[in-house]
């Protein structure tokens, strides 16, 4: 990937998550207010993105769809790295049975396959926002935890961690302002990647009705009631199903640029 592909790709993040930050502002019509007197036109002047099957104005909830897409990922992300980080930095700095017994706990919830034990825990929680995050985060916070782990056992095996010890540190010191901050690049990388892939999990929780639900707009939630108008309207599947696609392709080449750039800092140090 070359430089030119990196910077597009932020610009077209950069673009979405301020359209979403400034939808209030920037959407031409209410977008819950429903008029069924113009309800599936297609795109035209007045109506830019068309109408739904409800006679709403797609473009005004596309805006407003964005924000949840970004917020549910964002937050969901947050969650499962700080988990991820905790657990894998105490596997890894402490060792011995801390370590096995928190390998084996990872391992377990990294046994069960992701959508399969993302979409049980949101069926029994109930339909929602807060079915979905913890969904999200315990299907994802394993993956953190085994690469922050191997990261901390390698940088603990260094001879300043020996030092700082020596001089008086004590453990939680050592973990908190040495360990840590250095594996800030390692961290950024992975939340960055990860978003992508939380995107397209909350769309995938959404379709099937265990996430956002109506009237608020979500992309995803748009496609599934779209379904049995894919004839008569098509538009409202592709306009959505895109803006998911770009969303996504953005994050992930966000996340490879970050981590060439980390690579290549890693390698002008060592």
């Amino acid at each position: 990937m070359d430089r030119m592909t990196g910077y597009a790709a932020l610009l077209v993040l950069a673009g979405i998550v301020l359209s979403g930050i400034f939808a209030p502002q920037l959407a031409p019509m209410n977008p819950f207010e429903p008029n069924m007197a113009i309800r599936l036109q297609p795109p035209s002047m007045a109506h830019l993105l068309g109408t739904d099957a409800l006679g709403r104005d797609l473009l005004s909830r596309m805006l407003y769809g964005g924000r949840s897409a970004l917020l549910l990922s964002l937050v969901s992300t947050l969650l499962a790295l700080g988990i991820g980080t905790l657990v894998g930095m105490l596997a890894g700095y402490f060792g011995g049975r801390t370590d096995a017994a928190l390998t084996t706990l990872t391992n377990i919830f990294q046994g069960i396959p992701g959508i399969s034990f993302m979409v049980a825990v949101a069926g029994f929680v109930g339909p929602g926002v807060t079915g979905l995050l913890l969904a999200l985060v315990a299907g994802s916070w394993a993956g953190f935890s085994r690469i922050v782990r191997a990261e901390v056992m390698q940088r603990a095996a260094e001879p300043y961690v020996e030092q700082l010890r020596v001089l008086g540190c004590s453990d939680g010191r050592i973990i908190l302002f040495h360990l840590l901050p250095a594996l800030g690049g390692t961290l950024l990388v992975l939340g960055t990647l990860r978003l992508g892939r939380g995107v397209l999990a909350v769309a995938g929780l959404s379709f099937l009705g265990l996430g956002v639900q109506p009237p608020t707009p979500d992309w995803s939630t748009m496609i599934s009631d779209a379904m049995l108008y894919y004839r008569q309207a098509p538009h409202l599947i592709i306009v959505p199903g895109a803006a998911i696609i770009l969303l996504v392709s953005s994050l992930n080449l966000v996340g490879q640029m970050l981590h060439r750039r980390l690579d290549v800092r890693q390698e002008v140090r060592g």
